[in-house]
Formats: structure tokens, sequence, C-alpha cells
């Protein structure tokens, strides 16, 4: 090997070294495909060198933004255990303000499911008023919303057919009331890996007994 190749294979070699080190560096913001910019499995630690975790429960963490943020969500919380990782997220809407029918609140839920069945394909829709319940007019869509009497979610189980990426398990979009006049949408993600959340969640409430 003469001097000029040996020049060309250790500039070679080093611009390998250069380009995996740059790699590595961005790995923790760009590596992670998942949705937010987040995957399933992700540790306490690796959260934390990207965003700012704040404790909201056991093992629930609410953050004011992930590595890909999205105008319609004005916080989100994230379910993070020791062993499994984060398995969770529920993006929280942004209030919207609603004729008592609901129209607005609809109108929202509506816009993200057509959305997202773009990227994952048709969800099963749930509209109903619970059975028994009083607030069956029109008028009365928002109330029954607030008492958790009528339900208004669309979800993309992978357990029916769902062709779901990055590891996951289900997408639930579920409108909320505040009031009969306001409301919000949440849009949770399910990993593979909830069920071992679970396990653990359940085994740490079983030992303080």
């Amino acid at each position: 090997m003469n001097s000029i190749t040996k020049y060309r294979s250790l500039n070679y070699n080093l611009l390998r070294l250069l380009f995996a080190a740059i790699g590595s560096l961005l790995c923790p913001i760009m590596c992670f495909a998942g949705p937010f910019g987040l995957s399933a499995g992700m540790t306490k630690a690796q959260l934390n060198k990207i965003i700012k975790l704040k404790p909201s429960g056991k093992y629930a963490y609410k953050v004011s933004s992930v590595p890909k943020s999205n105008s319609a969500f004005e916080g989100y919380i994230l379910l993070i255990t020791p062993r499994a990782g984060l398995c969770k997220i529920v993006a929280i809407g942004k209030t919207v303000t609603t004729s008592v029918h609901g129209t607005e609140l609809i109108q929202a839920h509506d816009i993200l499911s057509e959305t997202l069945t773009k990227k994952y394909g048709s969800g099963t829709r749930y509209d109903f008023l619970k059975s028994g319940s009083i607030w069956h007019e029109p008028q009365e869509w928002m109330m029954g919303l607030k008492l958790k009497e009528r339900v208004l979610a669309t979800s993309w189980p992978e357990s029916e057919g769902a062709t779901l990426p990055d590891n996951l398990k289900n997408i639930l979009i579920e409108a909320s009331a505040l009031t009969t006049n306001t409301g919000f949408i949440e849009l949770t993600y399910e990993f593979n890996n909830a069920d071992a959340c679970i396990e653990e969640l359940r085994a740490d409430e079983s030992s303080s007994l």
C-alpha cells in the first residue's frame, strides 16, 4: 500500500468515526420514530435528556413539549415504569368552546379522527349515550358527556386488525367535557409494552399492602 492509499484510508476511517460520533449525539433527538418523536421503552433517564419531566402520579409524568410537538395539544402525560420504560403517551388537547349540543367538540374529534385515518386506516367509532341516562335531549349532549354518561371516541386497536407501526398497540381519541360549554380531546398512544407497565404498577401497589 503506497503513502497516498494509506492517507486516503486513514481519512476515510477518521470520517467514519466522526460521522458515528455525530450520529450518537443526534440520536437522542432524531432516532425516535414513534408518535411525537418518542419510542416504546425509552427510560426516564433517556427522556430527561430531551424533555423536562414533572411527576404527575405513580410513574406518570407531565411535559409541556415533546421532540415533535403538535399545536393542537397543550400538554402530554407519559407513563414510564422502571423496567418497561415508556409505554403510554396521552396528549391533552386545547380547550374547545362549544354549544350545549357539543357541535364544535364533535368537529374537533372528527377532524383529528380523519387525520389519523389517513395515516393508520379506519378506526372504530363509539358515539352513544349509556343506558338509563336521563340526558338524552340534543341540548343535553354536553351534560351527558360531563357526567360520563355519554361517549364519543374512536380507537385503532391492533387486536382488531389495525396496522400500527412503531410498536403501537392501540390509538384512542376521546372527547371530554369540562363544562356544558367547554371540552377537550385526548389522544392516547399505547405501546406494546403497556401490559408490562400495568404489571409493574400492580406489583408496586400490592407490595404496600
